[in-house]
């Protein structure tokens, strides 16, 4: 809906809007169990706004997405299953990053300040995507449920 909405609001205000955000994750680029359609359609989306704003240049909006790493949310356990925030606290809790910094991210790519700035993917990670081995995670999340069984 994202092309229809902005019709109306260019159809209803006179032009686009300057600033639009849109928010993906990190399975537009990596695997992530259960994610496979939601990646395609972020990874679409991804595409979509840089086409958005090479062909809406002239009008004065920027289109902009904001890619995070792990957000604690119910979708996310919906998405990867009950325990998994759990088991992410002992092994990798770096790998989250809190809603106020995707919202601090948000906030500066419409503050003005980043005007400059279109057509991109914004990543708000913390810097884990420089030390995370996703794979390796699932494996260490066999592993330690195997370790808990044998533990009980």
């Amino acid at each position: 809906p994202t092309i229809g909405y902005l019709q109306e609001m260019r159809k209803t205000l006179g032009s686009y809007p300057r600033y639009v955000i849109g928010f993906s994750s990190w399975g537009a680029e990596r695997y992530e169990t259960n994610y496979d359609f939601v990646a395609a359609c972020k990874a679409a989306l991804e595409s979509l706004f840089r086409y958005l704003a090479y062909r809406l240049i002239d009008n004065d909006a920027r289109f902009n997405i904001v890619r995070a790493t792990y957000v604690r949310t119910e979708s996310l356990d919906a998405t990867m299953g009950p325990g998994f925030q759990e088991f992410m606290d002992r092994t990798n809790p770096a790998l989250f990053v809190s809603a106020e910094d995707v919202a601090n991210a948000t906030l500066a790519l419409c503050s003005g300040l980043m005007d400059g700035v279109t057509g991109q993917v914004l990543i708000v990670d913390r810097g884990a995507g420089f030390a995370n081995n996703l794979m390796g995670l699932y494996d260490d999340r066999g592993r330690d449920a195997e370790s808990l069984k044998e533990a009980k």
